[in-house]
Parts: structure tokens; C-alpha cells; sequence
């Protein structure tokens, strides 16, 4: 959906110009890490680029992505190459986001069985076309007891 963000689904009511942004941190960035932070932000900002037009600014992003993702992606990167400079980088560019905002972990997937198909359920059956208050899925079919049994 267009005006959210790609990374947290969340809608974005302040577009900032995350170029502007990552020059800002590359200048403050200590030399060593500045320009290894360039290639990381080029890379960042491929994925999310697109063209998207205020009334007399343009910012480019291929999907839109919010501050507060962004400012995130950095934060991990920078926990990544310099924890120091990473706690630092937050008492400067938080842009009033808390530190533990920051400090998520990614979910764990679902277990495999989350998604799976309920074992039992009510309905008509698929064999002989009779309601039944438990149906048994076999083989592709949701069957009642009697056609499980003799099916």
C-alpha cells in the first residue's frame, strides 16, 4: 500500500528524505566507518527507491520506508561494525524514538504446524453429502464418521 512503510506496515505521515539523513550520519560517522556506511545506505536505499512527490520536494525511495525503520536498520548495522558508536549514534539521531524500540528481535517463524489444516471440523460431508458435527479430513476429503469407517 502506497504511503506505508515496507518495513513495519505502518503509515508513514512524515516523508524525510533518508538521503539527506545518511549523509548527515556518514559525516558524523568516525572515518573508518563512513565509508563502508556509504556502501550499506547505497545498498538500503536501492531497495527502497522510488520516486515520491510533495508539493515542492522530491524523495526517492523504491518502497517507502519510515524514519524509525530506517534509523533501526542503521542502529543494527552500526551494533554490527562499532556497538560504541551504535549507542552513541542513538543519543544523537533517535529523533525522539527510545532506545528500546531499537532493541526488538526479529520474530521466530511460526512452527511448521501453525499454518497446517485442523484436524477435525464441522460441515458436509464430501463423500455422501450429509451434515455431520465432526468431519475428518482424508486423503483431500472432509469425510463424516460413517464414510471414514467404511470409505
Amino acid at each position: 500500500m502506497e504511503g506505508t512503510c515496507i518495513s513495519c506496515q505502518e503509515v508513514i505521515t512524515n516523508f524525510t528524505s533518508i538521503n539527506t539523513i545518511g549523509e548527515h550520519i556518514a559525516m558524523w560517522l568516525p572515518a573508518e566507518l563512513a565509508e563502508e556506511f556509504r556502501g550499506f545506505h547505497s545498498v538500503l536505499t536501492k531497495i527502497f527507491y522510488r520516486h515520491y512527490h510533495t508539493e515542492d520536494v522530491a524523495i526517492e525511495r523504491e518502497q517507502p520506508i519510515c524514519l524509525h525503520c530506517y534509523i533501526g536498520e542503521v542502529y543494527h548495522w552500526l551494533q554490527r561494525h562499532d556497538p560504541p558508536t551504535a549507542g552513541r549514534f542513538l543519543e544523537i539521531f533517535s529523533f525522539g524514538y527510545t532506545r528500546d524500540s531499537f532493541d526488538h528481535e526479529t520474530p521466530s517463524p511460526p512452527e511448521p504446524d501453525a499454518f497446517a489444516r485442523p484436524k477435525t471440523q464441522f460441515g458436509i460431508c464430501d463423500e455422501c453429502g450429509e451434515y455431520a458435527e465432526k468431519l475428518v479430513f482424508v486423503a483431500g476429503e472432509w469425510l463424516c464418521g460413517v464414510c471414514e469407517r467404511y470409505g
